[in-house]
């Protein structure tokens, strides 16, 4: 875990509240010289750290992975981030390197809109459009909460997933998604034959083996 290659096209700045990306950024770290799966909480702090970097108002939101394994295990994970300060989205993506060897974290940072697309373009020309798109953004921010801080890690979940369904994981891997429901409240859910979720917060006074800070 402490090995970390970065490519960048553009270095984090030194960010003060007025601060607003102004173009996408991309960088990757190399998370594991071998190829490996990795649990949810192996991978947030370091997410975390590198989103942190961008601004502290940083706020992961959404954390998915399409093969979680019966131990809680995956191959790939997503985590989602929102930056209010720099009105700006960041994908953080675990996968493979080039050659399959090694295990890559690579980023994404776009800003709001992006640049290059129809709304970014008619922004420019239109002062109404812009101010309609800050509304967007501003609404965006309401109505996307940050998930807590402590969670519950995925080998947790996939307990939970098997007690409650013992074939959860009779056909492999499968998919898991950490979100807030429209009643605010934080899970990890799975569809199968129908939606399951588990609780995603550890209470505060709760002791776990495998919390991030998100």
């Amino acid at each position: 875990m402490g090995l970390f290659r970065k490519k960048s096209t553009e270095r984090a700045p030194e960010i003060d509240i007025t601060t607003r990306l102004s173009s996408v950024v991309t960088a990757f770290d190399v998370v594991a010289e071998k190829r490996r799966a990795f649990t949810a909480a192996e991978l947030a702090p370091l997410v975390v750290r590198a989103a942190r970097k961008w601004g502290d108002d940083a706020r992961v939101y959404l954390i998915i992975s399409d093969t979680v394994r019966s131990d809680g295990y995956g191959d790939d994970w997503q985590f989602h981030v929102l930056f209010p300060t720099l009105r700006a989205e960041g994908l953080w993506k675990l996968g493979s390197s080039g050659d399959g060897a090694s295990s890559i974290l690579s980023s994404r940072l776009a800003p709001f809109p992006e640049p290059g697309t129809t709304e970014y373009l008619m922004a420019q020309i239109s002062p109404q459009l812009e101010r309609d798109q800050q509304q967007a953004w501003d609404l965006r921010l309401n109505l996307i909460v940050p998930l807590p801080d402590r969670f519950v890690d995925s080998p947790s979940v996939a307990d939970a997933l098997q007690r409650n369904e013992p074939t959860a994981f009779a056909f492999g891997p499968i998919r898991l998604k950490a979100r807030s429901l429209p009643t605010g409240e934080a899970v990890w859910e799975w569809a199968g034959n129908e939606v399951l979720h588990v609780p995603f917060a550890v209470p505060d006074d709760a002791e776990v083996p495998a919390t991030a800070q998100v």
